[in-house]
């Protein structure tokens, strides 16, 4: 894609919106990446992201279910730097010698929460469903925009932002960014805002890795941290959500 002054707009306009998200996140999307360079052509489109990246995000739905993993979920309540309340939960996904999933708790449940809800049936959410993905009906009421190529390591990245169309209610859209490696079209990083999963609108880091045996790039870590509005006060919470020890099923 050759990089033109249309282009350059739109990039300005990301890049203006992206800035303004709001500031009492403590996830900074920026972290560890290398300056974002706004000029940098790329072979990807934002068509492209929509016809071939979220159809690829689609097939990585279906083979997440194909995986087993240990999922741990730490979520915590903060009162100034002290943590106030924690909720601490593993879970074991693994598949029998039939190729039958069996999902298991591990260890026991630690819930001291008392300003905000947290429970074990929250946990299996993230086993049922493959948290933010962006597949073609979440993107339905989106522009995607080119923005560049910022490098992760010693990887140079494809950036696309995801805003909300004009009209559409901001609240319930994906407001955000995502990295793509354009030599498998996959997603590797997502950051940004996201309705109320699983406790309230906050700004979600999604990094995912290369496992063997799978073509995609699996979730490895999901985190928030910020203030959030529960019943009319203000709560620090802090998210951290790991996936570790994948294995594929056997055929």
């Amino acid at each position: 894609m050759r990089t033109n002054s249309r282009a350059c707009l739109a990039v300005l306009t990301s890049a203006l919106v992206f800035a303004a998200l709001p500031a009492e996140g403590r996830v900074d999307c920026n972290e560890g990446l290398g300056a974002l360079d706004a000029t940098a052509d790329s072979r990807l489109t934002a068509q492209d992201f929509i016809s071939e990246i979220a159809a690829k995000e689609t097939a990585l739905s279906r083979a997440f279910a194909t995986f087993g993993y240990r999922l741990e979920v730490v979520v915590q309540t903060l009162k100034g730097d002290e943590v106030d309340g924690e909720f601490r939960q593993a879970l074991l996904s693994e598949f029998d010698d039939t190729g039958a999933r069996r999902d298991r708790l591990e260890g026991e449940t630690i819930n001291t929460l008392k300003r905000i809800k947290f429970s074990e049936s929250d946990v299996w959410a993230f086993r049922d469903t493959l948290p933010f993905t962006l597949t073609m009906d979440k993107l339905a009421d989106r522009d995607i925009v080119y923005s560049g190529r910022q490098a992760m390591g010693d990887v140079r990245l494809h950036v696309f932002d995801i805003l909300p169309r004009h009209g559409v209610d901001r609240e319930r859209a994906f407001l955000g960014r995502t990295w793509v490696r354009g030599r498998t079209m996959g997603i590797v990083r997502t950051c940004g805002r996201s309705p109320g999963f699983p406790i309230a609108r906050m700004r979600y880091e999604v990094i995912r890795g290369e496992v063997p045996g799978s073509d995609d790039y699996l979730p490895f870590s999901i985190r928030a941290d910020e203030d959030v509005d529960v019943d009319g006060e203000k709560v620090h919470v802090r998210i951290n959500v790991t996936y570790r020890n994948y294995s594929k099923k056997r055929p």
